[in-house]
């Protein structure tokens, strides 16, 4: 089985062990009578790296076990734009703090926010301050409250440099909110 897109520039080009990680994962993908990935694409990577045929590879996606609160945005409300997950190099949330001082200048009342933890908090949140957003980091949000969250988002927006899936993805279309994602494996699957 492969979660994540390891045969991707980004997994690879994100720390030094990922190219050990794929190539060991060339190798058992080579090895396997039959593969479990979790998207087309990465399906796709596998086949064009030479490591399996399409026939022996099921696309099966990641189970999401998420129930959404009732999502109604209204004209009036001043827009949201959420970001959720991991506070990490590879979520590329220098991009996203980027489109949003675009959004900004666009919408000058929008809020964001980026919920979630990770090493990368404290350089994002100077980030932030130096483009003059209004953004709030509220730290990692219980799974639980993950629902309330989304329901006041007007736009979801990742700006990840790989994805497997994108399971925040599904949570945000589950919960009726728009979304908008760089070109990736993962999210590809998922929006159209």
């Amino acid at each position: 089985q492969f979660h994540s897109d390891f045969f991707g520039d980004g997994f690879r080009r994100e720390r030094w062990s990922h190219e050990l990680l794929y190539r060991i994962s060339r190798r058992v993908a080579r090895l396997s009578n039959h593969v479990r990935v979790v998207s087309t694409g990465v399906r796709d990577a596998i086949v064009a790296a030479g490591c399996a045929s399409a026939e022996h590879i099921s696309v099966v996606p990641v189970p999401v076990d998420f129930t959404p609160a009732l999502h109604e945005p209204t004209a009036a409300a001043t827009p949201m734009v959420l970001f959720v997950g991991r506070l990490v190099g590879v979520k590329d949330l220098t991009l996203w703090l980027d489109t949003a001082a675009g959004i900004a200048r666009a919408c000058p009342g929008a809020r964001f926010v980026i919920a979630g933890d990770g090493p990368e908090k404290v350089s994002l949140e100077a980030r932030a301050r130096e483009l003059g957003l209004n953004v709030s980091f509220p730290g990692a949000v219980d799974h639980r409250d993950l629902p309330q969250l989304y329901a006041q988002a007007s736009v979801f927006l990742l700006t990840s440099q790989y994805e497997g899936l994108g399971r925040v993805v599904v949570e945000a279309m589950l919960s009726g909110v728009p979304v908008v994602s760089v070109d990736i494996v993962g999210p590809r699957d998922l929006i159209s």
